[in-house]
């Protein structure tokens, strides 16, 4: 899923993102929240105003492409203990804010399991009332959940501040972002926050782990990336024993780009990157090896899962007939989808023109 920023539409991460899901053959939805805003804590607009829930609204895009589409997820259910569903989300800026709510909320199973997740300028600087709502609340006593997270964030960013926003320092804050918060909290705290969920060594730090990188972006749609794009970069990951992590927990901050540079592009450098991310933490927690050669999930011969991202059980064919086409069991499919939501249409479009509001 991919969430557009304040003012923006479905639209513009459709742009973004459909040659991906094309290549790499998954399924994208692009939601379009009330008034072209998204109520995330922090930020923004007329969704923010009017506390409109738009974590049931996702949770119900959720449930029901997996009810919808069960060509498409077979045997996958976002409430079933052993297949629990595989959900990538990302967004930018007020879309950010939501990424990061919904992947604290999915931390602590008060929402779908999320596998990955990518906030791009943008994070919400209140975790800590989800998690102690979790405590208090859970009288099942589930298991708490690491989600793999990549945050993108721009070193001058004059909408978000990547130092924060909080009634006390408003300089750099767009939209009233923060203006009831009490304390600022950076992104490196908040990355922080991360590294201590995942389970990262506790002397891991932004700093400590930081080094230049060239994110690479694709010229053609082809498994390929040229160019580069200057960026300083933290990388907890675990494949690096060092590093002690449950999942990966990743920051780059950019160098040199305008929060609305990323906002009105196509295409944007880090969007290569973070794919190949999502569909790497996908392949780790299937228990197969990911190709970075190839960018594709090898899986393990004496395993359980097969097909394309290894998510199709070995019981059923990896092979189905979707809108009269062979395909396998990931597929993006251009469908739409109607429903009603207490009362409130909803119509979904994925991989196709619009959108959904929906309010409480």
């Amino acid at each position: 899923l991919a969430f557009h920023c304040y003012g923006c539409d479905a639209q513009s991460e459709l742009s973004k993102w459909q040659s991906y899901a094309e290549q790499f053959t998954f399924v994208l939805i692009a939601p379009e929240g009330f008034e072209r805003s998204w109520n995330a804590d922090n930020c923004c607009g007329e969704a923010l105003q009017n506390r409109v829930d738009d974590i049931g609204f996702i949770q119900t895009i959720i449930n029901g492409a997996q009810t919808s589409f069960p060509s498409v997820f077979p045997l996958v259910s976002v409430s079933d203990a052993n297949h629990d569903g595989y959900v990538w989300i990302t967004g930018f800026s007020n879309g950010a804010f939501l990424t990061d709510k919904i992947a604290w909320l999915s931390a602590v199973n008060q929402f779908s399991r999320i596998v990955a997740a990518a906030p791009m300028a943008g994070y919400i600087y209140e975790h800590t009332q989800y998690v102690q709502n979790s405590v208090k609340n859970d009288a099942h006593h589930k298991q708490q959940q690491q989600v793999a997270i990549y945050f993108h964030h721009s070193l001058s960013d004059t909408y978000v501040n990547p130092d924060g926003c909080c009634a006390q320092h408003l300089h750099g804050c767009c939209c009233d972002i923060g203006v009831h918060t009490l304390q600022c909290v950076s992104v490196y705290e908040e990355y922080k926050n991360w590294l201590r969920w995942n389970g990262c060594h506790s002397n891991l730090t932004f700093d400590a782990l930081k080094q230049d990188t060239q994110l690479l972006m694709p010229t053609t749609s082809t498994a390929s990336a040229d160019g580069g794009y200057s960026a300083i970069c933290a990388y907890a990951s675990p494949q690096q024993p060092q590093h002690g992590c449950a999942a990966a927990t990743y920051l780059c901050m950019h160098q040199g780009v305008h929060h609305t540079q990323w906002s009105m592009a196509k295409r944007v450098p880090q969007l290569w990157d973070v794919v190949v991310f999502f569909m790497r933490a996908l392949c780790v927690k299937q228990n197969g090896d990911f190709n970075e050669q190839t960018q594709s999930c090898e899986c393990d011969v004496n395993g359980e899962w097969q097909g394309v991202h290894c998510i199709t059980p070995k019981s059923i064919s990896t092979s189905t007939k979707v809108l009269g086409k062979e395909t396998t069991s990931s597929l993006m499919v251009p469908m739409d989808m109607d429903m009603n939501v207490d009362g409130g249409d909803l119509d979904m479009n994925v991989v196709g023109q619009k959108k959904e509001k929906w309010m409480e």
